[in-house]
């Protein structure tokens, strides 16, 4: 079992991990639109999408990121807001790893 940053190739997996577990994943056309059109991202090549967790080149956990701007106190602060966690059931034990 390893976790990693998930990558665009990564998409299919992802979408059956969300089948698997009674959930609705965007097209595929919609998820990368996302990167792509991200004021945020502009130059970058390979942005930060997320996290796994994956076994025998399976999917077995997701908790994607995604970057916006805030303002405190008059001051811009680039973060990412956490989003579409899923955890097949019998690894939700593993799942606060996503969050470390």
């Amino acid at each position: 079992m390893i976790i990693r940053k998930v990558s665009y190739r990564d998409y299919n997996k992802i979408k059956k991990l969300f089948t698997r577990n009674n959930l609705k994943m965007i097209s595929n056309t919609k998820w990368k639109k996302l990167w792509a059109t991200n004021p945020f991202l502009k130059n970058k090549k390979n942005p930060l999408k997320g996290w796994i967790i994956e076994s025998n080149n399976k999917i077995l956990a997701h908790l994607g990121a995604f970057p916006t701007k805030y303002l405190l106190k008059n001051k811009i602060y680039i973060c990412l807001v956490v989003h579409n966690w899923v955890v097949d059931e019998s690894y939700r034990y593993q799942s606060a790893l996503l969050m470390k």
